[in-house]
C-alpha cells in the first residue's frame, strides 16, 4: 500500500513514505501504521510508524532472529526490542530464548498482536 486517503478531500493519493514498507496496516485505536514481514529464512520483523502529514516517522521495531528454518535447531533464538530516539533506532533490551514455540509465543504479541 503506497496510497492513503486524502482527507480534505476524501480520495487516494500517492504516499511515497510507504514505499518498503512491508504489510503496512493502520491502527485505529493508537493512530500508527503497523508493519510486519516473515521469512523461511529467518526475517522475523515487526515495526510501527507515526503519521506526521505525509511522512512516516519510524515508532518501534521488534526482530526476531535464529527462526530460520536452517537455524531452528540450533535453539538459539534472540528478539529484540528497537525504539526511536532521535533520528536512529536504540537497542532497548535483548532477549535469548532456546524454546522455538516460547520465543514466537513472545514475538506474536510484541508491539501488536499478529495474530488479530
Amino acid at each position: 500500500m503506497i496510497y492513503q486517503i486524502e482527507q480534505s478531500h476524501n480520495k487516494l493519493i500517492y504516499n511515497e513514505s510507504f514505499e518498503g514498507i512491508m504489510n503496512p496496516e493502520f491502527d485505529s485505536k493508537t493512530g500508527l501504521i503497523k508493519s510486519c514481514f516473515m521469512t523461511n529464512h529467518g526475517g522475523n520483523e515487526k515495526s510501527t510508524y507515526k503519521i506526521k502529514g505525509l511522512k512516516l516517522i519510524p515508532h518501534e521495531k521488534v526482530i526476531l532472529k535464529g527462526a530460520g528454518i536452517e537455524n531452528v535447531d540450533k535453539k538459539n533464538f534472540q528478539i529484540e526490542y528497537y525504539k526511536l530516539s532521535g533520528d536512529t533506532f536504540k537497542l532497548n533490551y535483548s532477549s535469548k530464548y532456546i524454546d522455538v514455540n516460547k520465543v514466537f509465543n513472545v514475538y506474536d504479541k510484541l508491539l501488536f498482536n499478529i495474530e488479530n
